[in-house]
Order: C-alpha cells, then sequence, then structure tokens
C-alpha cells in the first residue's frame, strides 16, 4: 500500500501538480528513506500477461455458426372448390390503337428579302423591314445560311432556300 501512495507521489510531483515546495520536501523524504529505488525496480519488473489473454484467432473464420437452411417445399395447390359454379367476367374491350397522324409537311416560308449582307463575319438579312443575323428565328423557320444568292432557313428536318 505505501509503495502505491508513494508512487503517486512521485508521479505528482514530476507533473508538476504540487508546490514547489511541497515537492522539495516530497523528493529529500524518498531521498532518505531509500524509497525511490524500491519504486523504480518495481516500476521496472515486467509482467507476463500473455498468459491471461485469448488464443489469437483468425479474423476470416465466422464466430457465429453458419447453418445453411432447407430449399423450401413446393407448396400444394388448394383443392379447386367445384361445388360451385365459376362465373367469368368478360374484361372491357381494350380501346382501338391510336391513328397516327400525317404529318404535314411545313409550307415555303414567304418571306420578302429586301436586303443581305453576307460578306462579313457576321452575315445578315433585312426580312420584311426587319434585320435578322445567323441562327435568328422567323415565325417557325430558323436561319441557317445567308449568302449573296438568298438565305437558307429549316424549320424541323425541311430546309427552304428563299432566293433574293
Amino acid at each position: 500500500m505505501t509503495k502505491g501512495i508513494h508512487t503517486i507521489l512521485i508521479i505528482v510531483t514530476l507533473m508538476g501538480v504540487v508546490t514547489p515546495m511541497a515537492r522539495g520536501q516530497g523528493i529529500k523524504n524518498i531521498l532518505q528513506k531509500n524509497i525511490y529505488e524500491d519504486i523504480i525496480k518495481s516500476a521496472s519488473e515486467t509482467r507476463d500477461d500473455t498468459k491471461e489473454l485469448p488464443p489469437r484467432r483468425d479474423p476470416f473464420i465466422p464466430q457465429i455458426e453458419v447453418r445453411i437452411a432447407p430449399p423450401p417445399t413446393p407448396k400444394e395447390e388448394p383443392k379447386k372448390d367445384t361445388s360451385r359454379p365459376i362465373i367469368t367476367v368478360p374484361s372491357p374491350p381494350s380501346p382501338p390503337p391510336p391513328v397516327p397522324k400525317k404529318e404535314e409537311k411545313p409550307k415555303a416560308p414567304t418571306f420578302k428579302i429586301t436586303g443581305i449582307v453576307w460578306n462579313t463575319n457576321r452575315p445578315q438579312a433585312i426580312i420584311n423591314n426587319q434585320v435578322f443575323s445567323l441562327g435568328d428565328k422567323i415565325e417557325h423557320y430558323i436561319i441557317k445560311n445567308i449568302n449573296k444568292t438568298g438565305i437558307a432557313v429549316i424549320s424541323g428536318e425541311t430546309e427552304f432556300i428563299i432566293p433574293y
């Protein structure tokens, strides 16, 4: 019991928790009583704790017993009750398949081209008294190309060339 108290006293003293005066008196008392050597000796003794440890195990082997369930047995179908008559209700008729709509081809545009600037980095055309560039949209047509002979517009997948 006294060794434990002296060990705590040394640890507390070395950590600087006790006041300097008490530290000085405690160290003098320990050195005078020659207890310091006993404490160091008991602290440096090695203990053999390996006997208390369980044996090592393979971490890849499951610790729980694994049981494989038997395959399910096929269920017997319930016997049909033939004492009652079976009534079948006809299903409602399915709706007729939709009639495909005839795709109307886009009509040729009726634009009035009054001017073209085609030999620049940004070609433009004056159509119906408004200025348009490449990629602009007129009604449902998109301007694809502007050159000296006219403009090319596209609607859906159909391309039209409008002469100047």
